[in-house]
């Protein structure tokens, strides 16, 4: 839970009090506790509580042919609703966070609705939380990078040791743009102490740092803690370019570690849309190394119509195939209507074996307002697999 999306109290990370939801449904028209709170979207107001209400239902189907006369079929089913109930308090917003999650693979499951957060927090510019937190670590989550064509579509730098979970944190904002904090979290494992230094300066640039040990179980037991790590990334937001700097390193002993670090620069010139990425991973624990450096460039041909082109090199290699090679790969995306768009791509990977590495693919996206969307593609490749995907999702707040 951030300290940005807790001041507010989050609808993203909503929640649910027993004793606000219990509380006199007669005065569901009055939003003065709402409007003291600053809070809007699907509320429900009592004289002491803000109830907020929040949800998603996805649904994901996938028929792939791999070439081989294999067919596999996927057919997921996932929904969360969140509740978060806020009162005023003298130390700021009080809010209790109660959210239930269901993901479904597999209609014979019995356990697929779970309870994935249930905390209480408290305060303004200084918050704590106490409670399930579940993947609402103090440990920052920024550092994706995705370009114009979606050819680059990269995750930021992750931990392996376990956070998150029953957690207690506590954060404060100490300057204009500061905020730190510090957290207990995984109490319920072997537990996991979290610490995060958040910045914005001026001139568009933020940044955040986080550090992290991991097995205070064991170290009170044996003084052998399991691992440590720190990750930093730096976003800088300038009148032509935006840039990513992003990178992490996770200790697990003096020989072990592994680590992670990228560079990515997105720039507009009038149509153009242009981006470069470079990232590397090592892993000593195996003795793995690999890198990836790679360009993209998009143009506006008209309002409706845009093309990009996109290549790579990197050393990750498949099975059976080179431990590197290049992809090289051009797109256009249609706005057929204003709710309605196609895209289509054509590339080719010479990391495939047996040098079949052509693929093609056409999609057809559809979102009607800002909570629904649709989609279905369809990929074919020179191997002779082909899949079939279609999702859609409705979201509500």
């Amino acid at each position: 839970m951030k300290l940005k999306s807790l001041i507010l109290g989050s609808v993203a990370a909503a929640g649910l009090s027993t004793t606000g939801f219990a509380a006199d449904l007669g005065v569901l028209t009055s939003l003065d506790v709402c409007d003291e709170l600053g809070l809007a979207g699907l509320t429900i107001s009592s004289d002491t509580n803000c109830l907020q209400i929040s949800g998603e239902v996805t649904y994901d189907y996938t028929f792939t042919n791999n070439g081989d006369e294999e067919v596999t079929t996927d057919s997921e089913l996932g929904a969360y609703v969140s509740f978060v109930a806020t009162s005023p308090s003298d130390l700021g917003p009080a809010s209790a966070t109660f959210t239930l999650e269901y993901d479904e693979d597999d209609v014979d499951e019995a356990d697929d609705v779970r309870v994935a957060e249930a905390f209480v927090s408290i305060g303004d510019t200084t918050i704590l939380t106490v409670g399930l937190v579940d993947d609402g670590s103090l440990i920052s989550d920024q550092g994706s990078f995705e370009s114009f064509g979606g050819f680059f579509d990269e995750d930021g730098a992750e931990f392996d040791a376990p956070t998150g979970g029953h957690a207690i944190q506590l954060q404060t904002l100490i300057a204009d743009g500061i905020s730190v904090g510090a957290a207990l979290e995984n109490l319920e494992g072997d537990i996991t102490a979290v610490g995060f230094v958040q910045f914005t300066g001026a001139g568009g640039v933020s940044g955040y740092i986080d550090a992290f040990v991991n097995g205070l179980v064991d170290a009170a037991e044996d003084d052998d803690i399991d691992s440590y790590g720190v990750k930093a990334t730096i976003i800088a937001e300038l009148d032509m370019f935006e840039i990513l700097l992003d990178g992490g390193v996770e200790v697990f002993d003096e020989d072990e570690y592994d680590y992670d670090v990228a560079l990515g620069i997105l720039t507009d010139v009038g149509a153009f849309h242009l981006a470069g990425y470079a990232a590397a991973e090592g892993d000593e624990v195996d003795e793995n190394q690999d890198y990836t450096v790679g360009a993209e460039i998009g143009y506006d041909i008209t309002e409706a119509v845009a093309v990009f082109v996109a290549a790579r090199y990197d050393t990750e290699g498949y099975e059976d195939a080179p431990d590197e090679g290049y992809q090289i790969e051009a797109g256009m995306v249609v706005a057929l209507s204003e709710t309605l768009s196609a895209n289509a791509s054509i590339g080719y990977d010479s990391k495939v074996a047996d040098d079949e590495g052509i693929y093609a693919g056409v999609g057809l996206d559809w979102s009607p307002n800002a909570d629904f969307e649709a989609n279905i593609n369809l990929d074919i490749a020179q191997t002779g697999a082909y899949e079939v995907s279609f999702g859609a999702s409705k979201s509500f707040e």
